[in-house]
């Protein structure tokens, strides 16, 4: 289950969402710190990020204002982040993209 919605974070979701859910892998962070490293535009477009990664149960709340990746999808997501990447660059030295 857990790494149908991260692989689903990765390819469908949002380049800001995937910023967020980077920065929550380095640790708990609160909403004001996450506007600041993710150059996100507004606090609104914020929330709703962290609204539907709360909603596929990637984050959690542990505490008001504070924000953390599932302690069940920390393992799938770095998974699917090693397999991105290194999909990338393999295209990358080919020359063409990656097969979904």
């Amino acid at each position: 289950m857990w790494a149908r919605e991260s692989r689903q974070v990765l390819e469908e979701g949002h380049p800001a969402r995937l910023r967020v859910v980077i920065e929550l892998l380095k640790g708990p962070t609160s909403a004001q710190e996450l506007i600041e490293r993710v150059e996100e535009s507004s606090i609104g477009k914020l929330y709703h990020h962290l609204k539907e990664l709360t909603a596929d149960l990637v984050v959690v709340q542990p505490r008001r204002g504070v924000y953390e990746i599932a302690p069940a999808a920390v393992v799938p997501l770095l998974a699917a982040l090693s397999l991105s990447t290194e999909l990338n660059g393999q295209a990358s030295a080919s020359g063409s993209s990656p097969e979904p």
